[in-house]
């Protein structure tokens, strides 16, 4: 049996020991009322940008965030559902019945300090990692093992910006260190940056040239992740009498 309400979003369906509930997120909820009685509700499915909320029993009960809480089991004969507007096509599907005294198990997430986490290789222990596009590996075995490396090299003359680096088409670039420099008669910035956008670029070095020569390395533990056709640059706060800059990576 069907039960669709007038609103025609919002709908559910009686099963032999449960009701399906599917709520359309699009729609904003003040605490509407549900005349649907059980033990345990079960968020099945959670489709949505916003936090939905219910009450158990009666409006003035303690509110539950059925974004972090999916599922509670408590005897009730009705509940309350609050919600903002999502977007459309959001929603989240509610399993309702059964018999139990109440609990409420909250999502479950897991947070590794990877500084303290460590495999056994058979004969000895390895750190385990995680480089800046996810990946993890153990110490030792570098996730650009086997993978085509790259060191490139480009200098300019009497110029504000340097281009080192063009990702190659159809390559996903990872870069693991940069050497930069330049010099210039007076007081001037220089920083790197990698492309993250199609018109904007992350900062991740910078030095300060006072009249003389200024080289700069940095070396990232965590690779930093370029996409085909995104560069990696430096930008000179004026014009200096020369640029150079030494990339170091690996191309997938």
């Amino acid at each position: 049996m069907v039960d669709q309400e007038r609103e025609g979003k919002l709908w559910h369906e009686e099963g032999k020991y449960y009701t399906r509930l599917y709520l359309d997120m699009a729609t904003a909820r003040k605490w509407k009322r549900f005349d649907i009685a059980g033990d345990f509700i079960i968020v099945e499915q959670f489709n949505t940008s916003v936090e939905p909320k219910i009450r158990l029993n009666e409006k003035e009960s303690p509110d539950i965030s059925l974004k972090y809480i999916r599922q509670i089991s408590s005897p009730f004969s009705r509940f309350y559902i609050y919600n903002d507007a999502g977007s459309s096509g959001e929603n989240i599907v509610l399993l309702i019945g059964g018999e139990a005294s109440f609990s409420a198990v909250g999502l479950r997430t897991v947070q590794v300090d990877q500084s303290k986490t460590y495999a056994w290789d058979g004969s000895n222990w390895k750190q385990v990692l995680c480089d800046s596009s996810g990946k993890i590996y153990v110490a030792g075995v570098p996730p650009w093992k086997g993978k085509e490396q790259v060191r490139a090299y480009n200098s300019a003359a009497s110029a504000s910006s340097l281009t080192i680096y063009t990702v190659p088409s159809g390559k996903t670039f990872y870069l693991t260190s940069i050497t930069f420099g330049g010099n210039v008669a007076d007081t001037l910035d220089l920083w790197a940056e990698v492309q993250t956008g199609e018109t904007t670029y992350e900062k991740i070095a910078m030095i300060h040239v006072n009249n003389e020569w200024r080289i700069e390395t940095g070396t990232f533990t965590m690779a930093i992740k370029g996409k085909s056709g995104y560069v990696v640059r430096i930008i000179g706060e004026d014009v200096f009498g020369s640029l150079r800059g030494i990339v170091t990576g690996w191309l997938e």
